[in-house]
């Protein structure tokens, strides 16, 4: 049974988290929407009680301890927790409520919204109003309930509902390895092939180390439909996800190994994530990405 203690120590770690993520005490209490002295109290009865310091400042910065930093590993636990409770409510199929959502455009490559009809004859009062962008949006420019992006945003009032790493591979149509010889390693790629890019699908530093090393010309794009496309008709060797295996258009070179991750991040505002039409949607995307 949980007491007036433990319900200080959960929101005290908490608070701890936002000190970790902001690396400072006036960002963290601003965050959580509370005072500097409020927060200062819950920092001190964690130190008291666990008898060691938690928080340490460096170079004018305010850092976690060791100690503190293991305190802290347990906080997705605790999200968790949360989002099965949220998970698990029941909710009325009569809900009546529109719901905006944001794509990434790139992402509609490999996301389709599977089992729609199954989800309007389930919630048949629910409206969705689907927009694309080549950026994503600040929140304080629109009005979206829910966004799929490749990338976090800077904008700290949105908040992570759900992420999913999509394992890539190497992969070329069946025209381009019937002209060309089938590579053999990466090297091999890079000396012999045209290597076809995504820019996304990588850090700056290391989109840069690739194209240097190739001798063979290389194909970079910020769209991965032009990305795709390019591979289909045989322009070279590229990175896709796993998933593209399935259309039959291009093929898997699994013989070199690849340990590239597309990460795509489905989420929400902090003030609509939990109401009810929100969490609905919620829900349905989180179900198809777990799919993918």
């Amino acid at each position: 049974m949980f007491n007036k203690k433990d319900f200080f120590y959960i929101q005290g770690i908490i608070m701890l988290y936002a000190i970790k993520v902001h690396e400072g005490k006036i960002a963290a209490a601003k965050e959580l929407n509370i005072s500097i002295d409020t927060l200062n109290k819950y920092v001190d009865m964690l130190e008291t009680s666990f008898g060691t310091k938690l928080v340490t400042v460096v170079d004018r910065k305010c850092l976690l301890t060791p100690t503190g930093h293991k305190i802290i590993s347990h906080v997705p636990n605790i999200k968790n927790c949360l989002q099965d409770v949220f998970s698990s409510i029941i909710i009325e199929p009569n809900t009546k409520a529109t719901v905006r959502v944001a794509y990434d455009r790139n992402i509609r490559s490999i996301f389709y919204a599977e089992g729609l009809a199954d989800f309007f004859k389930t919630y048949p009062n629910l409206s969705l109003y689907i927009d694309v962008y080549d950026e994503i949006p600040r929140l304080s420019h629109s009005e979206y309930d829910i966004c799929l992006t490749y990338s976090l945003p800077k904008d700290s009032d949105w908040s992570l509902v759900y992420s999913k790493e999509l394992k890539c591979g190497f992969f070329a149509s069946p025209e381009y390895l019937q002209m060309n010889r089938y590579p053999t390693d990466i090297d091999d790629i890079l000396r012999n092939h045209r290597i076809v890019l995504f820019n996304q699908t990588f850090s700056h530093s290391e989109t840069k180390n690739l194209i240097n090393k190739s001798q063979g010309g290389f194909c970079l794009s910020n769209s991965l439909f032009a990305t795709n496309d390019i591979l289909t008709k045989g322009g070279g060797v590229g990175i896709m996800p796993l998933i593209n295996a399935k259309t039959g258009k291009v093929v898997c070179l699994d013989n070199i190994p690849c340990d590239i991750k597309h990460t795509v991040y489905l989420l929400s505002p902090k003030h609509v994530k939990d109401k009810t039409h929100v969490r609905i949607v919620l829900n349905y995307y989180k179900n198809l990405l777990e799919k993918l």
